[in-house]
């Protein structure tokens, strides 16, 4: 009965199961740890495509040098900090590339000859975008893309369209200014937004996670995207007013919302202020 009672158990793992069992998670580990070796081994492409584009081949040369040997790319290891810093800097450097590239080959072109009020106008201008110039399109998506993919690793990944929302707003002033059409920068900026917006939401929208509307989630990203969406709509559809008027109008807009921002934080009903801010 005693031999019949130890044949029916199960059999105890052996050493050389442990040994294997050690051997897949020391594998696993070191494979994780040496992941911002590669990341920062790539992110000498975008920095020193960008500083092609904007500069010439020798500042390419010389950005790429730096950007290999900052000392970031050892203090911010996995070994030394074990933080994310070198995904998020590779994509967020390809996301810039390829915006740069975009605005590269943008003309300034109008897409219509009369402007209009109603919200379908941006739509066909995206239409008419995607029909006249399908690779600044694409740049203007793969940017989304690259920025979508630091969201889903990182929830500041906001600083990034923060930066080029500055970028834009300049821009857009600028050629208010210089009596220029601003429908193409806009749909660009829109299309750009709306696809890191589309690719972050299932995850920022699950239950589980409840992000969208949180401080430290997407609301700073959906703070950018309102002020695009206006700025979008009075400069497309009062192009040809007076840049006084169009400035005016933005103002105005502009100091009700921050008005209503703060009026919401002394009522302690939202920290919407503070975030923004």
């Amino acid at each position: 009965q005693a031999e019949d009672g130890i044949r029916d158990q199960p059999r105890s793992r052996g050493l050389g199961d442990v040994y294997k069992r050690q051997d897949l998670d020391t594998s696993v580990w070191w494979s994780v740890a040496s992941l911002p070796a590669i990341f920062g081994a790539l992110i000498v492409l975008p920095i020193a495509g960008l500083a092609r584009r904007l500069h010439s081949n020798m500042a390419g040369i010389v950005a790429a040098w730096l950007i290999a040997l900052m000392p970031g790319h050892f203090g911010h290891s996995t070994f030394g900090l074990a933080d994310h810093d070198a995904f998020a800097m590779l994509f967020l450097a390809i996301a810039f590339y390829y915006w740069v590239r975009a605005m590269d080959e943008l003309k300034n072109e109008r897409l219509f000859q009369t402007p209009s009020l109603s919200p379908l106008y941006i739509i066909a201008g995206i239409r008419q975008m995607w029909s006249n110039n399908p690779a600044v399109m694409s740049n203007a998506t793969l940017s989304g893309v690259s920025f979508a993919i630091v969201a889903l690793g990182w929830k500041g990944f906001v600083v990034g369209p923060s930066i080029l929302f500055l970028a834009y707003a300049a821009q857009v002033s600028i050629n208010m200014f210089r009596r220029r059409d601003s429908t193409t920068l806009n749909v660009l900026f829109l299309t750009m937004l709306s696809v890191n917006f589309l690719m972050a939401l299932p995850f920022y929208g699950h239950p589980q996670v409840d992000l969208v509307l949180d401080g430290t989630g997407l609301q700073p990203f959906l703070f950018i995207f309102v002020f695009t969406l206006a700025i979008s709509f009075v400069t497309t559809g009062f192009r040809d007013k007076p840049w006084l008027l169009i400035l005016g109008v933005l103002a105005t807009s502009g100091a009700v919302f921050f008005l209503a921002l703060w009026l919401l934080k002394q009522a302690n009903l939202s920290n919407a202020w503070d975030v923004l801010f």
